[in-house]
């Protein structure tokens, strides 16, 4: 309890600069998406539990044939795996969604992908990854140092799939509806229960991890979903949220 007050309070402070950054660089309001609400959420719920359902598939299969990870990510051996996992990773976070974007005739601006507060999304994104890195200060100047070696190359790699393949779908598709539907507030916060919520089965069947610590640990994963979807409410872009997934779990994975 104690470790997750003080992860909601990092990550308080964190939404503070992200709030601060998007006043100061002048981030625009997105218009009201031109989409039927209610619909398009409770397609925005299906493609997630298809995205997902698919996603824990493929982590069974992977574990399967080359062995279960170690961390938090698989063990890439070589180049081909890793296209291979990306490839598939990309078809399974992005197909669902887009099939839906495509069958409503919504366009990418309605799952935030557009040069609304492009450039400010970039700044706000690469201020979060370095506060990220600079967690750990001393660990990553040791990995950064090591510039011959290429597994740090693949973990940003593989993350970055896996950052911009959840905010896609989550912030930028799931969360962009259930806010039109239910209102920001509540849009934001059912995004990042469900958020939250979907990544128990991961836990307990791929992780290893018992019902009770993978509940707890799922609802430790409350503080930063929120924060990603603040930092999707103020910037109205997935870029910002993209950038920083991406380095929060490059971070914790490989410092």
């Amino acid at each position: 309890m104690r470790q997750f007050l003080i992860q909601l309070i990092a990550f308080g402070v964190i939404g503070l600069i992200v709030y601060g950054l998007s006043k100061l660089l002048r981030c625009r309001p997105s218009p009201s998406p031109n989409l039927d609400a209610r619909r398009s959420s409770l397609r925005g719920l299906l493609a997630v539990a298809a995205s997902m359902s698919a996603l824990f598939a493929l982590m069974l299969w992977f574990n399967l044939r080359h062995g279960p990870a170690h961390g938090s990510q698989p063990e890439f051996t070589t180049v081909s795996q890793l296209l291979t996992m990306l490839l598939l990773g990309l078809a399974v976070y992005v197909m669902p969604a887009a099939y839906g974007m495509f069958r409503e005739r919504e366009g990418l601006a309605s799952a935030g992908i557009g040069r609304l507060n492009l450039w400010q999304a970039c700044v706000i994104g690469l201020v979060l990854a370095a506060l990220a890195c600079c967690n750990r200060p001393a660990d990553l100047a040791q990995k950064l140092s090591n510039l011959a070696g290429t597994h740090w190359i693949r973990s940003l790699i593989f993350f970055g799939m896996v950052g911009f393949g959840e905010e896609f779908l989550f912030r930028g598709y799931l969360q962009t509806r259930l806010v039109a539907w239910c209102g920001w507030w509540r849009g934001w916060v059912l995004t990042a229960v469900v958020f939250a919520l979907i990544h128990l089965p991961q836990l307990v069947l791929i992780r290893g991890m018992n019902l009770g610590d993978a509940t707890l640990a799922a609802l430790g994963l409350l503080p930063p979903a929120l924060l990603l979807g603040f930092i999707m409410l103020r910037t109205q872009n997935i870029v910002a949220s993209g950038i920083f997934h991406t380095f929060i779990n490059w971070a914790s994975d490989t410092l």
